[in-house]
C-alpha cells in the first residue's frame, strides 16, 4: 500500500517537473520507480550512504552532483560537512542519472531544463543569448573549480566543527566538575550535621551530670543539717568531721539514690528535638548525595559522549552519538529539575544546622 502510495504523490509533487518530462520524452519510465524509489518514505529524511542505496549508486556520486549548479534544484538539507536527502530530493537524483546516463543529456542541458544555469550545450547547435558551457572541456574545467572551493569549504566546516565540538567539550567538563564540586559539599554537609548530633549528645551528657552532681551534693547538704546555728557550711563541714549524728557514707548513698531516681529526660526535649530535627535533614541530603552521584554519572557519559563527538567522523557516527547525548541530557534534566524541589524544601534547616557549627 505504502509503495503505491509513493508513486502517487511523486506522480503528482512532478508532474510540472521538466526534468520528469524528460523522462518520459526519453521512453525512461520504466526504469523510473525502482524497488528503492517506491519503499522510500515521504517523512523520512536519508544520509548521502542511505540514498546511495536506494538508486544504487556510490556515495561519492551523490555528492558529486552537490558541487554542480544542480545542487539548487536537488535542494539537500545541508549539517555542517554532512547532508540529509528528503524522498523528494532523492528521485530527483535518480532522474538526473537516469537523462545522464541513458537519455544522453549531460548536467549543463539539465542545468537548462530546470533553469538554474543561463547557459546552453553547444551540442544542440543551436544559439542563444547567455554563457556557453562546452561540455567536453569547460565543464570540467568548471567542475575542477568546484572541487578546489568544496575542498576549502570542507576544511572550513570541518575546523569549524572541531572548534564547536571542543566549546561543548570544556562547557560538559565543567559542568562535570560543578557537579562533583556538589557532590563533595553534600557530604562535607552530611559529616556536619554527624558532627552536631554528637556535640548535641555530649552536651546533654554533660548537662545531665552537672545537674546531678549539683543535686546529690544539696541533697547531702540537706540531710547533714544539724541544729546548731553555724549554717549551712559548719553542717557541710561537720558532716566531713565524723559527727556522732551523722553517718556520711549513708547520707551519700541515699542522696544518690534519689537522684538516681530522679527522671531528668524531660529537661532536654529541646536538644532531643534538635537532634531529631537534625536527623531528618540527614536523610535528605542522603537522599540528595544518592541523587547527586547518579547526575554525576550521567555527566560523565555525555562528557565522554561529547569527546568522542568531537572525535568522530563519519555522520552515521555522529548521528548515534548525538541521540545518546540527548537521551542523556534529558534523563539529567529530570534528575536535576528534582533536587532544586529538595533545595528549596529542605535547605533552610540544613543551612542554620551549618551555620551553628561554623
Amino acid at each position: 500500500m505504502l509503495k503505491e502510495n509513493i508513486k502517487d504523490i511523486l506522480e503528482d509533487e512532478f508532474k510540472n517537473d521538466p526534468v520528469r518530462k524528460e523522462i518520459t520524452y526519453a521512453n525512461l519510465d520504466e526504469d523510473l520507480f525502482t524497488n528503492g524509489i517506491v519503499e522510500m518514505h515521504p517523512d523520512t529524511t536519508y544520509s548521502t550512504t542511505e540514498a546511495a542505496k536506494i538508486i544504487g549508486r556510490s556515495d561519492s556520486t551523490i555528492r558529486n552532483y552537490f558541487r554542480t549548479d544542480l545542487v539548487d534544484y536537488i535542494e539537500a538539507e545541508r549539517f555542517g560537512k554532512f547532508y540529509r536527502l528528503n524522498y523528494k530530493s532523492i528521485f530527483k537524483l535518480h532522474m538526473i542519472l537516469l537523462l545522464i546516463e541513458k537519455g544522453g543529456k549531460s548536467t549543463s542541458d539539465i542545468a537548462y531544463f530546470v533553469g538554474v544555469l543561463p547557459s546552453v550545450s553547444v551540442s544542440n547547435g543551436g544559439k542563444r543569448s547567455g554563457r556557453v558551457i562546452n561540455d567536453d572541456s569547460s565543464i570540467e574545467e568548471y567542475n575542477n573549480k568546484l572541487d578546489q572551493i568544496e575542498q576549502v569549504m570542507k576544511h572550513f566546516h570541518l575546523m569549524l566543527d572541531q572548534s564547536n565540538s571542543h566549546i561543548k567539550y570544556l562547557e560538559q567538563k565543567e559542568e562535570l566538575n560543578t557537579i562533583e564540586k556538589n557532590l563533595y559539599n553534600c557530604n562535607y554537609g552530611i559529616d556536619k550535621l554527624n558532627l552536631r548530633i554528637e556535640q548535641l549528645k555530649i552536651e546533654k551528657k554533660l548537662k545531665s551530670t552537672e545537674e546531678k552532681n549539683y543535686r546529690l551534693l544539696d541533697l547531702s547538704l540537706r540531710n547533714t543539717q544539724t541544729k546548731s546555728n553555724n549554717g549551712i557550711l559548719g553542717s557541710f563541714l561537720s558532716a566531713f568531721k565524723g559527727s556522732d549524728k551523722v553517718n556520711v557514707g549513708e547520707v551519700i548513698k541515699s542522696a544518690r539514690e534519689e537522684v538516681n531516681n530522679d527522671n531528668t529526660h524531660d529537661k532536654h526535649l529541646d536538644i532531643d528535638q534538635e537532634i531529631n530535627e537534625i536527623k531528618e535533614s540527614i536523610k535528605l541530603k542522603i537522599e540528595d548525595r544518592d541523587k547527586f552521584k547518579k547526575l554525576f554519572e550521567i555527566q560523565q557519559k555525555i562528557t565522554n559522549n561529547t569527546y568522542k563527538l568531537m572525535q568522530s567522523n563519519t555522520e552515521d557516527n555522529l548521528n548515534l552519538i548525538e541521540s545518546e547525548i540527548n537521551k542523556l541530557i534529558s534523563d539529567k534534566a529530570d534528575l536535576s529539575n528534582v533536587l532544586k524541589n529538595n533545595d528549596i524544601n529542605d535547605g533552610h534547616q540544613t543551612e542554620k544546622v551549618v551555620d551553628d557549627l561554623t
